[in-house]
């Protein structure tokens, strides 16, 4: 019987191995057979067409330089080593946006332009991303099992699984929570024997003061954690006090700890079920967690309590503007003025709004909600800061000069003002007059970006190495992990010949960007890698000049298919022969800027190297797949 028992199991073992063998085998047949069709599919494309089309996409980088942009300058390299085949670059670089939106618009442009491969260069105008547990991905060394096609199917599986549960839950999780919020509230209201009838506390008591002042403290330095630790301590001394109750609600939710956080509201809610401010707290709450829904119904319960009330108006307008649902934000924002004239909040997010139909090119009506936001708020020092920004972008001098003149008599120390005086002076070819903007702009702030980006130009193209490395010396006693200032110092130090120093400093600028990435930007690389392998067509991630290719490559949990162009040696190698400003007309980024003729030139040179093998057919478009 033992025998028959060992056998039966021994059966069935190997039963399910030789399956998932034979799933094993069939999944990577059937990914070379994907891989063949697709192959066929190019060239057969490539059979029918006069030319090889590729893609450019990217930021300012790829855009700007015209007839001596990389893109261009691509397209004349390779014509030049490949005189056989005709070679068309198309351009699609944006200035000043994000990979959101360039891989938003990557299905339009490869419906429009059918093109045989599709390059990237993007993310730098993201940054790199919070310092925070998690967010880092690593490689990890990998064995057998983990890269068996099974394995990665199960997991592929089970993740999708996992999350479609875990979203599932929450989402019945916020629908119980809010109705349970909105009963008990009903039931307040109605006079429920249950609640207790008597007003609540607003006076902090005094055994409570010392903790609320520590909490305060904490709160204002942006330590959320400790300061609800020090509000729970106060409210030991009455457990129904209603602004202790209120700033340890705030606290929680800074920290997203939304359970609790809606705990103490709903114990505000029993205290006095008739203050709309509860309702409208409960509001944020949920908008803090993207429950759109839940958020809205609260400040609709908040407006039916106190339809004359403008906060709740003014929060249910931030909940439209932060899904990006500007035009129902819009009538919100007025019915808030319309309440309260004087709601000096209303004009900060109207100048958001304004900025944002700046980005649309609606200008008229971006003019028109600056200055609805100055008129709510004459002594809007900011608010005149950017009309004079929109004023400068506009080419309209005068006013521009106006209005930050009008900022800096509010507040003499609001930075962005002195800024665009300066941006002013420079567009009028006042030079010494713009330094003395900036220079004042960058004692108040040394992060100032506008300022750092003018002057770190000037210095460069006078070779004043030293002055620029004082501006990073005033960013670095700040901000210690400051990568852009880091690579500039490393910069000009191997401009003054001091290698070894050079080399710390690329080496603690490159040693922050590998530790972290930006959870967007990766995201928005593997969009357009999945997007290029529905199409079968090559998809080249390009690194920029300076910078690490494998701090790219860590964004592809499977890089497979992607032919990746790193530029930190050829650049580095070229800039011990020649200056920076030979390269790059700017240091936006630190350790690089915006290319000049030349430095495209380099870029096209060195991208066409990686490339013109696939191009050729020398090498499979395939790449890294395995």
């Amino acid at each position: 019987m033992r025998r028959e028992t060992f056998q039966k199991l021994a059966l069935l073992l190997f039963g399910l191995v030789l399956g998932l063998v034979l799933l094993e085998a069939g999944l990577r047949t059937a990914g070379f057979v994907v891989l063949y069709f697709q192959e066929r599919s190019n060239r057969q494309a490539l059979e029918q067409r006069s030319g090889y089309v590729i893609l450019c996409l990217g930021e300012s980088t790829t855009a700007v330089g015209g007839d001596d942009s990389y893109p261009k300058q691509l397209e004349r390299v390779l014509n030049e080593n490949d005189p056989g085949r005709q070679v068309t670059v198309v351009n699609k670089g944006i200035i000043g946006t994000n990979t959101t939106a360039i891989v938003s618009r990557l299905p339009e442009y490869l419906d429009e332009y059918h093109p045989d491969m599709v390059i990237t260069m993007m993310g730098i105008n993201e940054g790199r991303g919070p310092e925070e547990p998690g967010v880092s991905i690593v490689s990890e060394p990998g064995n057998l099992f983990s890269n068996l096609r099974v394995h990665k199917l199960f997991r592929l599986t089970w993740d999708r699984v996992r999350y479609n549960f875990e979203r599932a839950r929450s989402a019945k999780q916020i629908a119980r929570e809010e109705e349970d919020i909105l009963a008990l509230a009903e039931s307040a209201l109605s006079g429920d024997s249950s609640f207790r009838k008597r007003a609540p506390a607003l006076a902090i008591p005094e055994e409570a003061g010392g903790h609320m002042e520590i909490g305060d403290r904490h709160y204002q330095a942006d330590e959320f954690a400790q300061a609800a630790a020090c509000y729970r301590q106060a409210l030991q001394a009455d457990q129904e006090n209603r602004e202790i109750l209120t700033r340890l609600a705030l606290s929680l939710r800074e920290t997203r700890n939304f359970r609790e956080d809606r705990e103490a509201l709903r114990r505000l809610l029993i205290l006095d079920p008739r203050d709309p401010d509860v309702y409208v707290e409960l509001g944020n709450s949920f908008r803090e967690q993207e429950a759109w829904t839940a958020a809205e119904k609260f400040y609709r319960k908040a407006i039916d309590l106190n339809p004359e009330l403008a906060r709740p108006h003014l929060e249910w307008g931030n909940l439209y503007r932060r899904q990006g649902n500007v035009q129902d934000a819009i009538p919100l924002y007025l019915k808030a003025i319309e309440l309260e004239p004087d709601n000096k909040s209303i004009s900060v997010q109207l100048v958001r709004l304004a900025r944002y139909y700046d980005t649309l090119g609606d200008y008229e009506q971006a003019e028109k909600l600056h200055l609805q936001a100055l008129a709510v708020d004459p002594d809007y020092a900011d608010g005149y800061a950017q009309l004079g920004r929109f004023y400068d972008w506009r080419g309209r001098n005068r006013d521009a000069e106006k209005m930050c003149r009008r900022a800096v008599e509010i507040d003499p120390e609001h930075e962005l003002a002195w800024a665009e005086l300066g941006d002013i002076f420079k567009s009028r070819g006042q030079k010494d007059q713009a330094i003395k903007m900036y220079q004042k702009a960058l004692e108040i702030d040394p992060l100032n970006n506008i300022a750092f980006r003018i002057l770190s130009v000037w210095y460069l193209e006078e070779g004043n190495y030293e002055k620029l490395e004082a501006l990073c010396r005033g960013i670095l006693e700040i901000d210690p992990r400051n990568d852009v200032a880091l690579g500039i110092t490393a910069v000009c130090r191997q401009a003054r010949g001091e290698e070894d120093s050079a080399k710390e400093y690329f080496a603690r600028a490159n040693e922050l960007r590998a530790g972290t990435f930006n959870p967007k930007v990766a995201e928005n690389h593997r969009k357009a890698q999945k997007m290029a392998r529905e199409k079968g067509i090559p998809l080249v991630c390009v690194q920029y000049p300076m910078r690490k290719v494998d701090n790219l490559k860590r964004m592809f949990p499977d890089p497979g298919g992607i032919i990746f162009v790193d530029n930190e040696a050829v650049f580095k190698t070229a800039l011990e022969s020649v200056s920076y400003a030979d390269l790059f007309t700017d240091c936006f980024a630190g350790d690089f800027g915006h290319c000049t003729p030349r430095g495209n030139r380099l870029l096209a040179e060195n991208i066409a190297g990686t490339i013109l093998p696939v191009i050729r057919g020398e090498r499979s478009p395939a790449g890294d797949a395995d």
